[in-house]
C-alpha cells in the first residue's frame, strides 16, 4: 500500500533549472526490510518577467532615452537587491551591455559567491509632434550631419 506524506524541501539559492536535489533515505521502504531509498525532486525554474539567466549570470533590459545616451547620463537600473544607479557615457549605442559585479544569481555551490548583472541598453525614441520640438531636434540632426560629413 501507498502513503503520501507532505514533506518541506530546501531548494537552495541559485539552483538551475533541470538540476536534481536528492534527499537521502527520504524515499520508499527498501526491499526486504532494506533502509529507506533516495527521494529526488526534479526542479523546474519558471522564467523571470524582467531577467534572462546564464548560468549565473542575469540580464536584465535598460531602458535609455536617445538623448541620455548620446550625451550621457545616469539610468536606474533593476537588480534583484533594489535599484542601482549606472553611468552611461555619451555615445552609448542600443545593445551596449554594462556589467553590474556580483548582482547576478547565487553559485549553488557557494552562495556567499554571486554571477554578474549585465544591463543591456534598449533606445527609448519618443514621439516628437509639436513643431518648435521637431525643429529643434532637426537643427541638432542638421549641425551633427555637418559635423560628420566635415570630420571625413
Amino acid at each position: 500500500m501507498h502513503e503520501t506524506e507532505w514533506m518541506d524541501v530546501n531548494v537552495p539559492a541559485g539552483v538551475e533549472h533541470g538540476s536534481n536535489l536528492r534527499l537521502p533515505g527520504a524515499g520508499n521502504a527498501g526491499r526486504f526490510g532494506g533502509p529507506a531509498g533516495d527521494f529526488v525532486v526534479h526542479v523546474e525554474v519558471d522564467p523571470h518577467p524582467l531577467y534572462r539567466r546564464a548560468g549565473n549570470d542575469l540580464y536584465v533590459d535598460t531602458h535609455v532615452s536617445i538623448f541620455d545616451a548620446a550625451i550621457g547620463g545616469h539610468v536606474s537600473v533593476k537588480t534583484p537587491d533594489g535599484e542601482v544607479p549606472v553611468e552611461i557615457p555619451a555615445g552609448t549605442h542600443a545593445g551596449q551591455r554594462f556589467r553590474l559585479r556580483k548582482r547576478g544569481m547565487p553559485h549553488f555551490a557557494d552562495p556567499a559567491s554571486r554571477g554578474d548583472l549585465w544591463a543591456e541598453v534598449k533606445l527609448v525614441v519618443p514621439a516628437i509632434t509639436d513643431a518648435a520640438t521637431r525643429e529643434a531636434v532637426a537643427a541638432i540632426a542638421r549641425r551633427f550631419a555637418d559635423h560628420e560629413n566635415s570630420s571625413h
